[in-house]
């Protein structure tokens, strides 16, 4: 597709400008920070079938992520707001027992999974876990070798949007996600299934940790 990848970090409410990346990029592990980076290869989206308007617009993810006892029955959810703020979709994901760290990592996962499932690339994103957001930007170093693996995973996906910014905000500005990661709790443990096809395996991306 030839289109540039934003991707911008808009921590304590204020707008950053977003950094105007190729389409097929490599990030490697930094040095300053001690983050380790997967080596990440992938291409632009595929946006056929998509209507002009969804593919350009910008719209909203909200994400959270409970844990009943920490580890306990934990539930992850997520929404999407279109750019009107109307709620595009919501989702909700049974995680069995694990720790609010990982239902927090699985609801944002799971609200990016939710918006390229249905051809959205431009998002804002915006949950309670300081945690996620400072380390999914690279802000923070991923400690917790049992996050790495969710880490990888949202790094891959982050890399299908040509837009994205990442937003930490606190409890009481994030209602609708924690209403739906608590009702997720109750449910079995599930799993996501997408029509996207770049969700699943792919010839594009390849990972692997470089010393």
């Amino acid at each position: 597709m030839g289109q540039g990848l934003g991707i911008k970090a808009e921590p304590s409410m204020e707008q950053v400008p977003a950094m105007s990346e190729p389409s097929s990029k490599r990030l490697k592990k930094s040095t300053s920070s001690g983050t380790v980076r997967p080596s990440i290869k992938i291409e632009a989206p595929d946006t056929t079938g998509v209507s002009q308007d969804q593919a350009d617009d910008v719209y909203q993810i909200e994400y959270d992520g409970a844990s009943k006892g920490n580890p306990g029955p934990a539930g992850a959810g997520a929404l999407v707001r279109g750019p009107d703020g109307s709620v595009f979709c919501e989702l909700r994901e049974g995680l069995g027992s694990v720790t609010n760290n990982v239902a927090e990592y699985r609801a944002f996962i799971l609200g990016l999974k939710g918006a390229l499932d249905r051809g959205i690339y431009r998002v804002r994103v915006q949950g309670d876990s300081k945690l996620v957001c400072q380390q999914v930007l690279g802000k923070w170093k991923v400690n917790d070798e049992g996050l790495l693996p969710l880490w990888k995973e949202a790094q891959m996906l982050m890399l299908n949007f040509r837009e994205i910014s990442v937003k930490h905000v606190v409890r009481r500005f994030n209602p609708s996600a924690d209403q739906l990661a608590n009702e997720a709790v109750s449910l079995p443990e599930t799993k996501f299934v997408s029509s996207f096809p770049g969700l699943h395996e792919s010839p594009t991306i390849s990972i692997k940790i470089e010393d």
